[in-house]
C-alpha cells in the first residue's frame, strides 16, 4: 500500500499542463489540418475529351499511314505488364506508322495523361529506352519552331535522342507538355507540377514521341536530315490539328495565340 501511496504522490509532483497552451496547441493543429486541404490541387484542365487516335489520321501533309511491322519502344520503363502499366501512367495513348512517299517511314506515340503529380507522371523516353536494354547514345535539346498560323513566336525546346540495341538503332525526337510548359529535364517537371500545384491546380500532360529506326553507321549531315525528316512532321501535326486536339498538343496558351482554342474540332 505505501508503494501505491509513493505512486500516486509522485504523480501529484508532475508538472502540470495549464489550459490555455492546450488550447493554443490544438488551434494550431487544426489549422495545419485545414492548410493542408486548402493547398491541396484540385482544379484540372478543361479538356473537350478528344482521343488521342483521332489526331492520328491518315494524311499529314505529305505523310501516309502505313501498316508496319515494326513494334514501337513500351511508353513506360515496365517491361512485362505493359499493358498494365501504360493504363496506370496514361488516360489515353496512339501509335501510328507513316511513310513520305520517298521511302522514309516515322514512328508515332502520343500518350496523355490527366493528372500529373510528383508520384504519378509522363515517362521520359530516355528511361523507356535504358530499360528495355538499349543504350542511350546521345542526348541534345534543340529548338523546334512550330510555325503556328496566327502567332509570331511558337517555338519550343525538344529533345533529341538516339538509342541502340544489338538489333536496331533509333533516333527519337520528342517533346513533353506540363501544363503550358515544354519540360527539358526531370527536374524542371518536378517543380512546375509543384509550382502550379501551390495554386491550386493539376497540370495535364501529353508525350509526342516521333522516331525512326536508322543504320547503324549513320552520322554527320544524313544524320542531321533524319532528324530534320521527323521533326518536320511533327511540325505539320500540330499546324494541321483544330480545336481540342491542337490544345491537348500544344497546351492552352499556344493554341490560343494562333486561335486553337475556339476553332472547332
Amino acid at each position: 500500500m505505501r508503494s501505491l501511496d509513493n505512486f500516486f504522490n509522485s504523480l501529484k509532483r508532475l508538472p502540470t499542463l495549464s489550459m490555455r497552451p492546450a488550447l493554443v496547441l490544438c488551434v494550431c493543429a487544426v489549422a495545419a489540418v485545414l492548410a493542408a486541404q486548402q493547398l491541396r490541387p484540385t482544379r484540372h484542365a478543361e479538356r473537350d475529351g478528344v482521343a488521342l487516335n483521332t489526331m492520328l489520321p491518315q494524311q499529314v501533309g505529305p505523310w501516309q499511314a502505313l501498316q508496319s511491322n515494326l513494334v514501337q519502344m513500351s511508353l513506360t520503363p515496365e517491361g512485362q505488364d505493359r499493358t498494365a502499366a501504360v493504363a496506370a501512367t496514361y488516360d489515353d495513348t496512339a501509335m501510328a506508322s507513316y511513310t513520305d512517299g520517298n521511302g522514309a517511314a516515322v514512328m508515332v506515340a502520343l500518350a496523355y495523361g490527366r493528372s500529373q503529380r510528383q508520384e504519378g507522371k509522363i515517362h521520359r523516353p530516355e528511361l523507356c529506352y535504358s530499360a528495355q536494354g538499349y543504350s542511350v547514345l546521345n542526348q541534345t535539346s534543340v529548338s523546334l519552331p512550330l510555325a503556328l498560323a496566327g502567332a509570331a513566336d511558337t517555338t519550343v525546346r525538344i529533345h533529341r535522342i538516339e538509342a541502340g540495341s544489338r538489333q536496331r538503332r533509333e533516333i527519337v525526337s520528342y517533346w513533353i507538355r506540363i501544363g503550358d510548359l515544354f519540360t527539358t529535364s526531370a527536374f524542371q517537371t518536378r517543380t512546375h507540377i509543384m509550382k502550379v500545384g501551390l495554386q491550386g491546380e493539376i497540370p495535364d500532360g501529353i508525350l509526342f514521341r516521333v522516331s525512326q529506326v536508322v543504320p547503324s553507321d549513320l552520322e554527320g549531315a544524313a544524320l542531321d536530315a533524319a532528324y530534320a525528316r521527323q521533326e518536320a512532321f511533327m511540325v505539320t501535326l500540330a499546324s494541321s490539328l483544330q480545336g481540342g486536339g491542337k490544345k491537348m498538343l500544344v497546351g492552352d496558351r499556344l493554341a490560343a495565340l494562333t486561335g486553337g482554342a475556339h476553332a472547332a474540332s
